[in-house]
């Protein structure tokens, strides 16, 4: 009970910010727009693509398109094929429809997607690491967090190093943690 009581007050904190008022003018200390620039390929990555799509060649402009980090239009499934080769043989079907998805696509449309600038949403995590770090205490050590007597302190590691630090003080996560900070001697991941 004392959990859900926890919750319920984060929320209901949540709600009295959104209702004092220059609530999205806060976020946007945090959030703020950055300049995005477009990602232009290069040249033999282009000529690829182009080249590809002027002979029809459909399957060779998909695994050209794999290669890069960005693809022309949004697929959940983009991303295991990119990390797994093998599913292209094993998935008929579904690299039939990303294939006619391509078909279907005018080569000044692809490579307009493709080179675009990431879109301001997808910048929201670096930003909140950014501001994070320039506005928090930050460590590099597991020790150093353990004694830190800082109001609040965070872990400098990411990925693996976060999951096991989470691990080693008893806050077991499947998930690998955005962060761990220790706030008035108690641990937040």
């Amino acid at each position: 009970m004392a959990l859900a009581n926890r919750h319920r007050t984060w929320a209901q904190r949540s709600f009295e910010l959104v209702e004092q008022g220059g609530y999205l003018d806060r976020l946007s200390e945090v959030y703020n727009e950055p300049a995005i620039e477009a990602r232009p390929l290069r040249p033999e990555q282009r000529e690829q693509i182009v080249k590809a799509h002027r002979e029809e060649d459909v399957y060779s402009l998909f695994i050209s398109l794999l290669r890069l980090k960005r693809f022309p239009f949004n697929d959940p499934f983009i991303g295991v094929l990119r990390e797994n080769a093998g599913q292209l043989k094993t998935n008929p079907r579904t690299i039939e429809r990303l294939k006619a998805k391509l078909r279907s696509m005018q080569l000044d449309e692809m490579l307009k997607k493709i080179e675009a600038p990431p879109e301001f949403n997808r910048q929201m995590g670096p930003l909140f690491n950014q501001w994070l770090q320039a506005t928090f205490h930050f460590v590099e050590s597991k020790e150093h967090l353990r004694s830190a007597q800082n109001d609040i302190v965070f872990y400098k590691r990411g990925g693996k190093k976060l999951k096991e630090l989470a691990n080693s003080l008893d806050l077991a996560t499947d998930k690998q943690p955005d962060f761990i900070a220790k706030v008035r001697g108690r641990y937040i991941v």
